[in-house]
């Protein structure tokens, strides 16, 4: 089956730039071998000043050794590492002209009766002396940025550490073979429209299945030349689609053979209308910004970068140049975290890969993300454990030069660690990233109006940080609702405009404008017009406007936490320092006690903003039933594809906001406030089964265990029982709702679950099980009583609950098969999960 792709259109426009002007550590072509120096002691580069006297005759049998093994480097010389180049040898003064030299007769003769120079004159040595390259370094010199010895075989530094020398292959310089033309290259452009059949990523689109059914090869798609494929770009050009294929390796077993679905790769001559479409497509502007954005596209004239060839880059893409390592690396990134994490420009970062210009440790990044698909599909067997740790302490290492690369792979990992349950190292990448995008200056990238002469390629890296800046400020916001402090990025300071959303960006198939500059984010899209264009840049900023809410969750919930606790003075915290007592949090005007939070009109504004941010999201089934959704689609980036995608990124989403909504409602409890006496602040106290309740022995020892992962008010949340009853009704509609969400999308593919579903499972099913042990108490007590209509009722909440329980239960375990989940499963079952369920399956079947 051929490897060959054709992503002509990703190929057409703009290259994508990696910030300053830094060589990256490594890179896979020698031309582009360079790195950070790290220098210690002892590989510190030594500057001699040229001004330095000579060594006099009397003292030169003393010093001709030391000058003679002295060698000189600069930081320049480093950057060329593993290829060092070696200073000249002896003294920097020596490196003179010939010519000016041999002027000096006294001198000259001097050298000439020097016993040790018998073997050749100094200064024919050293007259012809030019600069050279150390041409190979093995694997352990490499990692350590050391100088290595050794000549192809076992290096000293090897030696003496007691470790293997491994020698990476050279690549073979000069001019690559001409390939041969292929099938499809034969083909003039005009039938261009047929398929080259490649493997797709173990998923038959066209009906989505379930995580543990096998897959089967489906029909090729083709589209009638002259399809619009729902965009309504209203442009004149060609849209060439894009397709990534998936390097395959079948696997056998006794029983079966796991086929993957076969990709195909299409060009569309698409000819569109010659006005813009006014359905509400993605190329519109915002209202405010039309006007001043025309003049200013009419104003600038624009260098765009021409076509180049794409089948040649494609050809290198899937040739030796580009190792497979990194080529699935990049392939499934793309299919399962693009839409996630789009901080690449497709076109441009492909061009960058093949002219081995993409710094190492951004591909490490992307293929620890994706190894656990790679694993999955390609028969690999990438240890994901050890390569986290690697490229873990290796972001730290490098912190002095950080480039567009680096930032990247620290966002990617950060976001990769949290996944993993890695909670200490999520914290320390998150602050990393949001230290080093403020360092940047890139929260005040719009600070300025765009210049009228930006070109392709500006707008290009500009855009790229937008991204990148966005999605720390999303992690960061998480993990600020997790760790009970404020956000490093206050949504206050950021002057930085929404990622634009035309579909020279996040259509995938990238066509080409010839008239004018990408546009801004239209957020006065309807989501009927979203489905229309598949803008997938929407559902990434409708996660942005849900981390701006959690910061507001984040800062009324620090107020009231401080100002709201009674302290013996009974004026809320007032700090002793005196300079610090000007900033001490302000006293809410509310009288006190008070029944709820939702007296206080900020909770209350906050929890609607959540439930309407809710239901401001695409309807899933409306995309589900669209019918080029369920198209048998087999382009990467077609239309059908990106409805694919924006269906499960609206999906995803939904379950985004459960934690931020228990998290806001947990809080609303008298035990939140007990520094001195919940009574002081609720009007009522805990009372004595809720106590009973939250005080049983295994609570106290999952709150021990929680103590590590969450903050210590979030881990109370999760087991507190005293919760207020309008509070707790909402905890569990949103339970309840996120049942319904799985089971109408019970087609989804476990893979394609969100990593913050453990979270959402975690959080939806403490509820569940304190629910169950309060409907058991409740069946229990008014038993006795001979109160068969509170009995009825309970009973009656307890088999949904139960219901939904071992829904959500028999959704984890699956999950723990993809993700590891292994840590919440561990901490329900603590909780007694089953024996939970099956005593209340008992229970509500019982006659009482």
């Amino acid at each position: 089956m051929s490897q060959y792709l054709h992503i002509s259109s990703l190929l057409n426009i703009g290259e994508e730039q990696s910030g300053p002007a830094t060589p990256p550590r490594d890179s896979y072509s020698p031309k582009h071998m360079a790195h950070r120096p790290v220098l210690s002691q002892k590989s510190r580069p030594l500057h001699v000043e040229s001004s330095l006297p000579l060594p006099s005759p009397a003292h030169h049998s003393n010093s001709t050794h030391a000058v003679r093994d002295q060698s000189v480097y600069t930081m320049h010389d480093y950057r060329y590492w593993p290829y060092i180049r070696q200073g000249a040898p002896g003294h920097p003064s020596l490196a003179v002209p010939r010519s000016e030299t041999m002027a000096d007769e006294t001198y000259a003769s001097f050298l000439s009766q020097n016993p040790y120079n018998s073997c050749a004159n100094i200064v024919q040595r050293y007259a012809h002396w030019h600069r050279q390259r150390r041409t190979r370094a093995c694997h352990n010199c490499h990692l350590k940025k050391v100088r290595c010895e050794g000549g192809g075989t076992r290096c000293v530094n090897c030696v003496r550490a007691g470790v293997e020398c491994k020698w990476i292959p050279m690549k073979k310089r000069g001019p690559k073979p001409k390939p041969k033309p292929t099938e499809t290259e034969s083909l003039p452009a005009s039938s261009s429209s047929s398929a080259v059949n490649l493997p797709l990523i173990g998923e038959q689109h066209g009906n989505m299945h379930s995580g543990t059914a096998t897959t089967s090869a489906i029909p090729l798609s083709k589209h009638a030349s002259g399809e619009k494929l729902g965009l309504g770009l209203g442009l004149e050009g060609e849209i060439e689609h894009v397709a990534l294929s998936h390097s395959h390796k079948s696997r056998q077993s006794s029983a079966t053979t796991v086929a993957a679905s076969p990709l195909a790769i299409e060009q569309h001559q698409l000819t569109a209308s010659p006005t813009r479409a006014s359905t509400g497509d993605e190329l519109r502007t915002s209202p405010t910004l039309n006007d001043e954005f025309a003049q200013l596209v009419k104003e600038s004239d624009v260098s765009h970068p021409k076509k180049s060839s794409s089948e040649d880059t494609l050809r290198r893409f899937y040739s030796n140049e580009v190792s497979e390592d990194t080529r699935n690396a990049i392939i499934y990134y793309f299919e399962y975290f693009y839409s996630i994490c789009p901080i690449f420009h497709p076109s441009s970062f492909l061009r960058r890969v093949v002219a081995g210009d993409v710094d190492p440790i951004l591909i490490s990044s992307m293929r620890a993300s994706a190894a656990r698909y790679i694993n999955k599909y390609t028969g690999s067997s990438i240890d994901l454990d050890k390569l986290i740790e690697d490229i873990n302490s290796e972001l730290l290492v490098y912190l002095d030069e950080p480039n567009l690369d680096y930032v990247r792979a620290v966002v990617i990992m950060a976001s990769l660690n949290g996944g993993e349950c890695r909670f200490m190292m999520y914290n320390t990448l998150t602050c990393l990233a949001s230290n080093l995008v403020m360092r940047l200056g890139w929260h005040m990238l719009d600070s300025k109006p765009i210049q009228p002469d930006i070109t392709w390629e500006e707008w290009i890296n500009v855009e790229i940080k937008r991204r990148t800046l966005y999605v720390v400020y999303q992690i960061d916001g998480y993990l600020a609702l997790l760790s009970d402090r404020f956000m490093a990025l206050l949504p206050s300071r950021l002057l930085v405009l929404p990622p634009g959303s035309s579909a020279e960006w996040d259509n995938i198939a990238i066509p080409r404008l010839h008239d004018s500059l990408p546009t801004y984010f239209n957020g006065e899209m309807s989501a009927s017009d979203i489905i229309k264009s598949g803008s997938l840049t929407h559902s990434f900023i409708s996660l942005c406007s849900l981390t701006t809410i959690i910061s507001r969750v984040n800062n009324f919930l620090w107020k009231i936490k401080l100002s709201l606790s009674v302290y013996p003075h009974g004026d809320g915290f007032k700090p002793n320092v005196k300079y610090f007592q000007g900033y001490a949090p302000a006293r809410p005007q509310i009288l006190l006690p008070i029944r709820s939070l939702f007296d206080i009109e900020e909770f209350r504004n906050i929890h609607q903003e959540l439930r309407a941010w809710q239901r401001k999201l695409v309807n899933f089934s409306d995309i589900k039933h669209n019918p080029a959704a369920n198209r048998s689609f087999s382009t990467f980036g077609s239309y059908s594809h990106r409805l694919h995608l924006l269906r499960i990124r609206y999906f995803c989403l939904y379950m985004y906001s459960v934690p931020v909504i228990h998290c806001l409602h947990f809080a609303n409890r008298p035990s939140y406030f007990e520094t001195q006496g919940p009574t002081q602040v609720f009007a009522s106290a805990p009372d004595t089964t809720s106590l009973k309740l939250a005080d049983a022995p295994e609570n106290k020892l999952i709150y021990e265990i929680m103590s590590g992962i969450f903050a210590d008010r979030q881990n109370r949340g999760l087991l507190a029982y005293d919760i207020v009853e309008d509070s707790w009704n909402v905890c569990l509609e949103i339970v309840y709702d996120l049942v319904r969400h799985l089971d109408s999308n019970n087609d989804m593919p476990l893979e394609r679950h969100d990593q913050v579903m453990p979270l959402c499972l975690l959080s939806s099913m403490t509820v569940l099980i304190r629910n169950v042990h309060i409907c058991r108490h409740i069946i229990e007590k008014e038993a006795n009583n001979k109160k068969t209509s509170k009995c009825d009722k309970a009973r009656k909440e307890l088999k949904q609950s139960t219901t939904a329980l071992k829904r959500l239960w028999s959704l984890l375990g699956d999950l723990n098969k993809i993700w590891r989940v292994d840590g919440v499963e561990n901490l329900l079952r603590m909780m007694q999960v089953e024996e939970v369920v099956k005593a209340a399956d008992l229970l509500s079947g019982m006659k009482l």
